[in-house]
């Protein structure tokens, strides 16, 4: 029993550790994308679809948005949508 139970907690950091990069990847590319380096409403809808794409809220993603809200600039509009849809959307999960 403690190998399946080390292998289902194996898995699910593999699985974290694939969304974390997924999504810093899609992150960077999209910030790069724009000359100012800055994240807008488009660039928030698609980091949030591949979040929800994932259908698993865990403690990874909420890393993953905290990092990605801080480490990249946004414009306002953006920031202000991306954070008001991951709060509603992991209120459901």
């Amino acid at each position: 029993a403690w190998n399946k139970t080390k292998l289902m907690i194996n898995d699910k950091a593999n699985r974290e550790h694939q969304c974390l990069k997924r999504i810093v990847h899609l992150t960077k590319k999209l910030a790069e994308e724009h000359d100012d380096g800055r994240l807008n409403i488009t660039a928030a809808k698609k980091i949030l679809k591949e979040l929800m794409d994932s259908n698993l809220y865990f403690d990874a993603e909420n890393k993953i948005v905290s990092v990605i809200s801080k480490k990249f600039n946004w414009t306002d509009d953006g920031y202000q949508w991306f954070s008001i849809k991951v709060r509603k959307w992991s209120a459901t999960r």
